[in-house]
C-alpha cells in the first residue's frame, strides 16, 4: 500500500476561504512530488516536577502547509496561476473572425479586439501562414486592430482564431481545496490552501519545472473522496515542455538575447502569514503580504551589455516563451527588473565564462504590473 505510483492529487477552486462548492468535482493534477502536511503546533508544559518528568504536551494550533512539484505543460496550471497571482484571469477566446493581416497589424471589425491588452501574448490559429504565439504591442482605441512585436506578418485575408488566458498580479483573494490519495481508499483533504510561493525553473537540457507551496486552514482524513460521486475531471495530456526545443524566445529590453542562456528562474513570493486566534486551534485567516518576484539568470558571456545594466542599476525587462508540439504555450513577462547581484567568473581552463545575475522585478508604471503569465 506504500507504492507512490498509486498516489493521486486533485484540487478545486473554493467559493470562499475554506469553503468548497456544494457539489465539488475535483480535477486531477500532474505532479512529481508532494509535501503537504498537517502542521500541528504544540507547547511542552513548563511545570516543575520533583521526578523530572514532562506532565503534558498541549496542542495550541494547526494549519496546512507544504506543496508539490510538477513538470510544466501548457493549459494545465490555470487554477494554480490564478491563486499564485491573486488575480481574475483575462480569458480571450475569439473563434473564426474575419481579419486582414499584413506588416505588423491585424485588423478586424470595430470592437473585435477590445478585450485584448498591450503586452499580452496571444495564440493565433486557422491562418496557416501566421499561426503561432505573438506579443501584442498596442491595441487601437476602437478595438478594431492591434499590432504585434515580433516582426512582419505574412499578408493574409480570411478568418482566424485568437486565444489566451492572461494572469497579471493583483489583490483578488482566492483559495483552493486539495485532496491527496496516497493509496486507494485513503484520502487526506486540505482546505483554504493559498499559494505562498511558486517557482519556475528553465535550465538547459532539462524539463521545465515548477514548485508551489501553500498556507492553508484545515486538514482532515477519511476513507472516501469528497469529489461528488467519486468522479474527477482528468488531468491534461498536453506535452511536457523541455528547455531545449520548447523555449522558443527569450528577450531583454524588448529585443532577443544576443547570447545563450543556460538557466533562468522566476519565483513568486506572496509573503502570506498565518493568523492564529484565541478560542480556536484553527487559523482566523491568512494575511496577504507584498507581491515579490525574484529570479536567477545565467548567461554565456558575450559582451558587457547585461553586466553594464547591473553596474549602472538600469531597469530592463525580461521575457520568456515556452511552446509545445501542439502549438500551446506558456510565457513569462517581467516589464521592469533590476539586477541585484552580478558576476563574471572564469572558472578555469577548458570551461565557459558565465555571467550570473540575481534580479528583482518591480512595478512597471506603463503596464501597471510586476509580472504577467500567459497560457495559450
Amino acid at each position: 500500500m506504500s507504492d507512490s505510483n498509486l498516489a493521486t492529487l486533485a484540487q478545486i477552486a473554493e467559493t470562499s476561504w475554506g469553503v468548497s462548492p456544494s457539489s465539488p468535482v475535483y480535477t486531477l493534477k500532474r505532479f512529481t512530488k508532494q509535501t503537504m502536511n498537517y502542521a500541528k503546533e504544540t507547547v511542552i508544559s513548563g511545570e516543575i516536577r520533583p521526578d523530572r518528568q514532562i506532565p503534558d504536551v498541549i496542542q495550541v494550533g494547526y494549519s496546512a502547509l507544504g506543496g508539490y512539484e510538477f513538470e510544466v505543460s501548457a493549459l494545465d496550471i490555470q487554477l494554480l496561476l490564478q491563486n499564485a497571482m491573486f488575480c481574475t484571469p483575462l480569458v480571450i477566446n475569439l473563434p473564426a473572425i474575419s481579419v486582414v493581416m499584413g506588416g505588423n497589424t491585424i485588423t478586424g471589425s470595430a470592437g473585435a479586439f477590445s478585450a485584448i491588452v498591450a503586452q499580452q501574448r496571444i495564440r493565433i490559429t486557422l491562418t496557416t501562414v501566421n499561426d503561432g504565439i505573438w506579443t501584442v504591442s498596442s491595441v487601437s482605441s476602437n478595438g478594431a486592430s492591434f499590432t504585434v512585436a515580433e516582426g512582419s506578418l505574412t499578408s493574409y485575408t480570411g478568418t482566424a482564431t485568437f486565444a489566451a488566458t492572461i494572469f497579471r498580479n493583483g489583490i483578488v483573494r482566492s483559495s483552493m481545496a486539495m485532496e491527496l490519495c496516497p493509496a486507494p481508499g485513503n484520502y487526506i483533504n486540505f482546505t483554504g490552501m493559498m499559494v505562498n510561493t511558486a517557482k519556475f525553473t528553465l535550465e538547459a537540457k532539462k524539463i521545465a519545472l515548477g514548485t508551489v507551496d501553500f498556507i492553508g486552514s484545515i486538514v482532515s482524513s477519511g476513507s472516501s473522496t469528497k469529489s461528488t460521486g467519486g468522479a474527477y475531471l482528468p488531468a491534461s495530456t498536453n506535452p511536457i515542455m523541455n528547455c531545449s526545443s520548447n523555449v522558443g524566445r527569450l528577450w531583454t529590453n524588448g529585443a532577443p538575447f544576443t547570447t545563450g542562456i543556460k538557466m533562468m528562474t522566476v519565483e513568486i513570493q506572496n509573503m502570506l502569514r498565518p493568523q492564529p486566534q484565541v478560542g480556536s486551534l484553527s487559523l482566523f485567516g491568512v494575511g496577504l503580504g507584498q507581491f515579490k518576484v525574484t529570479g536567477q539568470l545565467q548567461l554565456y558571456f558575450k559582451d558587457l551589455t547585461v553586466y553594464n545594466e547591473f553596474i549602472d542599476h538600469t531597469p530592463t525587462s525580461l521575457s520568456a516563451l515556452l511552446t509545445d508540439a501542439n502549438g500551446g504555450g506558456l510565457s513569462f513577462t517581467l516589464p521592469r527588473v533590476q539586477f541585484d547581484t552580478g558576476k563574471v567568473d572564469v572558472p578555469g581552463v577548458n570551461t565557459d565564462i558565465m555571467e550570473d545575475f540575481a534580479y528583482t522585478a518591480t512595478y512597471d508604471p506603463v503596464t501597471g504590473m510586476t509580472l504577467q503569465i500567459s497560457e495559450m
